[in-house]
């Protein structure tokens, strides 16, 4: 175990100071301006905290105010990027600036391998420190996703401490830095309570702190207040997969997927923890299928892939998943290519044309993208499949009834009948 760990903490030396994309600059940007008190800078949520403390331990070591004495937006523009990659100290900045995030990563990988038996933590380290998923979103893509990862895997330890009310708290922490994690408040509250009484009350600790977030003006997105939230565009993304019926008329696939599961564990209640790490990754391989995304959020998914990388067929079924992603990140053009190291040589990488341009002189690009989405959709449904044969299947019954009928026995027996 070892051994895999001091690869990959070889692996992420190497890129941590020569790859990232603008956002890591634009979010280290807000935090400068909470730091400074500018009247002009973002609301002091939990996100742009965690990130102003990063930055307030890491300004003795960087050439802060070359660095952003001038800019005064929230967001780096291309120009300012720019000039970033350029200067001197590029280096050494883009590897203290996701230290931070190292700290997480190790975190979430101790919270990882507590989950799983300790004859797989062997195994289990090697395929986390060796996932490109992992390396790109936090590394290379430089993104602060890992929080959200160590957040959820918190929660799944809580619940399997039997603390299901922190464990949805925890849940619903992770739902003010991304908004998405609330979708697995439901499995939670469904699986970890019988009762319709306690799953209302962990429904309702698991969805208050991003209500909360939102009703004070603090949620991790800029205009996410109450008024004005159903327009963040992120709430789209879940809906992008779509029958068109009849005038406004539609049918969601994502909706429909997930409600179906929660009715499922309404009619066929399952309960225990292992019921709630599985449907958890069904709920989130739906949402992968037939969602838009961006491709560093794939980095929530590989978690729950780890717990069951002893399942017969499914390692081969997420290599065809990552290479279906790389091709499905070719939209974003040159932002995810060579503007990711321009570091090295801003001059050459900054002009390098992107894999999109290459392919459109010979085949239409949309058409490549369309394909590797297909082949992602259809690689995460192929994971659930083999996931569900495995154990059982989602919608059998027995487990649920197994339970309900061990109630009812040691009720009689209360009862002495």
């Amino acid at each position: 175990m070892q051994k895999w760990l001091a690869v990959g903490l070889l692996i992420r030396f190497i890129v941590m100071p020569l790859a990232t994309h603008s956002d890591l600059l634009s979010i280290y940007q807000r935090a400068h301006l909470i730091l400074e008190g500018r009247p002009e800078g973002p609301s002091i949520n939990l996100l742009n905290a965690l990130h102003a403390g990063f930055l307030w331990l890491a300004r003795p070591l960087i050439p802060y105010q070359s660095l952003w004495g001038g800019l005064q937006e929230t967001s780096v523009s291309a120009a300012e990027w720019l000039n970033f990659v350029n200067s001197a100290a590029v280096f050494r900045t883009l590897f203290l600036l996701k230290v931070p995030y190292l700290a997480f990563e190790l975190l979430a990988l101790w919270a990882l391998l507590s989950l799983v038996e300790p004859a797989k933590a062997p195994r289990t380290t090697a395929f986390w420190m060796l996932n490109p998923v992992v390396i790109f979103s936090t590394y290379i893509f430089g993104r602060f996703d890992i929080i959200i990862v160590w957040l959820l895997l918190s929660a799944l330890i809580l619940a399997k401490k039997d603390r299901p009310q922190l464990a949805l708290l925890t849940l619903g922490v992770a739902a003010i830095v991304r908004v998405y994690p609330i979708i697995l408040v439901l499995p939670f509250a469904f699986i970890l309570k019988e009762r319709w009484q306690d799953r209302f009350r962990l429904a309702a600790i698991g969805g208050l702190p991003l209500f909360a977030s939102m009703a004070l003006g603090t949620s991790s997105v800029q205009f996410g207040t109450v008024q004005n939230y159903g327009g963040m565009p992120h709430l789209e993304y879940p809906l992008a997969m779509k029958f068109f019926l009849f005038g406004q008329d539609n049918l969601y696939i994502f909706v429909f997927l997930y409600a179906l599961t929660i009715m499922s564990l309404y009619l066929h209640p399952r309960l225990g923890f292992e019921n709630l790490k599985r449907f958890c990754f069904y709920v989130m391989l739906m949402f992968f299928a037939t969602s838009f995304f961006h491709p560093h959020y794939l980095l929530w998914l590989i978690p729950f892939i780890a717990f069951y990388i002893d399942v017969p067929q499914l390692l081969p079924l997420h290599g065809v998943q990552i290479s279906a992603w790389m091709v499905y990140t070719f939209q974003w053009g040159r932002s995810l290519a060579g503007y990711l190291i321009a570091s090295i040589s801003p001059a050459f990488f900054w002009a390098i044309v992107s894999p999109s341009e290459w392919v459109g002189q010979y085949y239409p690009a949309d058409q490549l993208v369309g394909l590797g989405r297909s082949l992602f959709s259809a690689a995460c449904l192929a994971i659930a499949y083999v996931v569900w044969r495995k154990y059982g299947g989602a919608f059998n019954p027995t487990i649920g009834r197994a339970r309900s009928e061990v109630t009812e026995a040691t009720a009689a027996e209360e009862g002495g009948v």
